[in-house]
């Protein structure tokens, strides 16, 4: 068990409050997906924003297919349970 609990100079004992902590995740991650967004615009590909209940989420680069995006993304093979490793010959190799 590890505590959430560190004490300053004075011996006065304070608790992480990890909810700035995801916050501060959460920023970081949008900061991420703008500056790859800004970099694709500027190797003049055009994106597509994706949004979930009206927030945007992320984006594609225009031009690729849905089912194209579906195909390579880890994220949905994480969902649908499969991984690159269980995978077939025939799934790597579509008709």
């Amino acid at each position: 068990m590890i505590a959430n609990a560190t004490c300053d100079r004075t011996g006065k004992w304070y608790a992480l409050n990890e909810y700035e902590m995801v916050r501060a995740v959460r920023y970081a991650g949008k900061v991420y997906q703008n500056e790859m967004a800004r970099a694709v615009q500027q190797l003049g590909y055009g994106i597509r924003l994706m949004r979930q209940n009206g927030e945007i989420t992320g984006f594609e680069i225009e031009g690729v297919s849905d089912a194209l995006c579906e195909r390579f993304s880890k994220r949905a093979r994480r969902l649908n349970g499969r991984s690159r490793s269980s995978r077939t010959i025939r799934d790597e190799n579509p008709p």
